[in-house]
């Protein structure tokens, strides 16, 4: 019996490890410890730990290490802490390799803990860049820590190769994010109008057009959250005969700051709603019946544009990721946004990308993951030793 564990410590991160982590589950010969941290433990981000319970997944272990985050040190501490935490586990229960996705900071502290460990790290949606956040330093280092590697996209498969991994070793499977688009049953849009009222206690129409909205701090840039949170604002503003459906921000330095501007927000505008989390379902059902996606999340990017809706997408914080026709990039002023949203609800781009296609799509991303995982399990394919890749 082989060990595998797999790390997830925010709300969005496990919506896209749920179908892995089941398929991992359905084998026989390997053992999955779902271990649950970050955010998933704040009260304040949702405690989503409870999303977790209620998809009926056994926890192996809960390592708590968000305090409240306002700044670098902030941050350092919580990766202090998954060091510490992770080893711990890891000390107790030895395992035969450790999944971890993307691009967070405090996973870093996990990777450090496998590495450490003698633990073989296997990493999905490496290769990708984000100009506009540290996630791009994390997610290159995690990259370097790791074994085997999912991409999402080839180009982001040459990448990795190009960073010295063995191709046998980096393997395109697709977003986990576009698959959850296309293989999931959502709400109808009576239904999930009705979730969102009986959360928020809200009372929008079901014939009232909406947008989702989702705004994280550029880590890039301390600071500036609250001056650009503030744009954003403003620029809703302009659109009083819609209404808004805002999900908190993360736990990166500034996102307090995002989230207590948001929280004055909907207090004086009825047409505006504020959720720490909706979970994967629920919020892939808000999206499918948006008019536009506005803010600055990778899934405005990734998983948007199978929708074929329009995604506003402000600041720097994604620049780099490969992205469709249906992304409208602006910057963080309101005429900026305005002007940008504008576009989005026109009926001419609308109808321009009506056929647009996601450059993230792939058919059986999670098998993909998880057959390839046992296999490298059973097969004893892992190494600690790693040959690092000279492109000719």
């Amino acid at each position: 019996m082989k060990n595998v564990s797999v790390v997830t410590s925010t709300r969005a991160e496990f919506g896209l490890l749920r179908g892995v982590i089941t398929k991992l589950n359905n084998y026989d010969d390997i053992k999955t410890n779902l271990i649950v941290t970050g955010t998933h433990l704040v009260e304040e981000q949702g405690y989503t730990i409870r999303e977790i319970r209620e998809s009926g997944m056994e926890i192996a272990a809960q390592i708590p290490i968000m305090d409240e985050v306002k700044d670098g040190f902030d941050m350092s501490c919580v990766v202090a802490k998954a060091v510490k935490g992770f080893g711990a586990f890891l000390h107790e229960e030895p395992q035969d390799a450790v999944v971890i996705l993307g691009d967070r900071y405090e996973m870093e502290g996990f990777a450090i803990a496998a590495v450490l460990a003698n633990v073989p790290i296997v990493h999905i949606h490496g290769g990708e860049i984000t100009k506009g956040a540290i996630d791009d330093l994390i997610r290159h280092s995690l990259t370097k820590l790791s074994f085997l590697h999912f991409t999402s996209t080839e180009e982001y498969r040459n990448r990795v190769i190009q960073m010295g991994e063995e191709p046998e070793r980096v393997i395109n499977a697709g977003a986990l994010g576009v698959e959850n688009v296309l293989g999931t049953e959502l709400l109808s849009k009576e239904d999930i109008i009705k979730e969102i009222n009986d959360i928020s206690g809200a009372d929008f129409k079901v014939e009232t057009p909406y947008a989702c909205v989702t705004f994280h701090p550029v880590t890039t840039k301390p600071g500036q959250a609250t001056t650009q949170v503030e744009e954003l604002l403003k620029a809703l503003d302009a659109f009083s005969d819609m209404n808004f459906i805002i999900t908190k921000a993360n736990a990166d330095a500034g996102g307090a700051e995002i989230n207590e501007a948001f929280e004055r927000y909907v207090k004086s505008h009825a047409n505006a709603v504020l959720v720490a989390s909706l979970g994967m379902k629920r919020y892939l059902s808000a999206m499918k019946y948006a008019e536009v996606v506005i803010g600055n999340s990778s899934s405005g990017i990734i998983e948007t544009p199978s929708f074929k809706i329009p995604t506003v997408n402000i600041g720097d914080r994604q620049e780099g990721r490969i992205r469709a026709k249906s992304v409208i990039d602006c910057d963080t002023s309101a005429g900026a946004i305005t002007d940008a949203i504008q576009k989005a609800l026109s009926a001419d781009f609308r109808k321009a990308i009506a056929d647009v296609a996601s450059p993230y799509e792939k058919n059986g991303t999670s098998e993909i993951i998880a057959s390839t995982i046992h296999d490298y399990l059973i097969n004893d394919k892992f190494s600690l030793r790693k040959t690092f890749y000279d492109i000719k």
